[in-house]
């Protein structure tokens, strides 16, 4: 199809918890989760979602802030029903396998080592802890020690 023949919307879905909600022993976990989210449900696995989603032309994302979480699926208008119904499946029938625990905190890590070459992010990450020491809004998102 040609996306300039496609009407296409956006469906969010925000989850009021973020690295806010976190103590120092959570820390990183809101994170944590909206990773695991795009690891399979009850109904789809890992890849058969991702097929769909590249077969319906959608995209999915997600991204954690201190104050919630949001995941995005961007599709065309006419598979609307089916992105209501594949968030449903996410939200309501996501499965958390433990093998994939280690393989996805390596992920974050990986996260974490990226950001902290990107001088504004880290910027971030030391004012927040500066400014806010001791309370959770001063922990990083990804999770981690705090940095001072």
């Amino acid at each position: 199809f040609r996306h300039d023949q496609v009407s296409l919307t956006s469906l969010s879905f925000f989850v009021n918890c973020g690295s806010i909600d976190e103590n120092e022993t959570s820390s990183g976990a809101s994170h944590f989760l909206e990773h695991m989210h795009f690891k399979g449900t009850r109904k789809r696995t890992r890849d058969q979602m991702e097929l769909e989603i590249e077969l319906k032309g959608a995209t999915l994302n997600a991204y954690t802030t201190r104050d919630y979480t949001v995941f995005l699926l961007n599709l065309p208008k006419q598979d609307l029903e089916w992105g209501v119904e594949l968030f449903s499946d996410i939200f309501l029938g996501s499965v958390y396998p433990e093998r994939l625990f280690e393989q996805e905190r390596r992920t974050i890590y990986s996260e974490l080592l990226e950001c902290q070459k990107q001088e504004y992010q880290t910027n971030m990450e030391h004012s927040h802890n500066c400014s806010y020491y001791g309370h959770a809004i001063g922990r990083p998102i990804l999770g981690g020690p705090n940095q001072g």
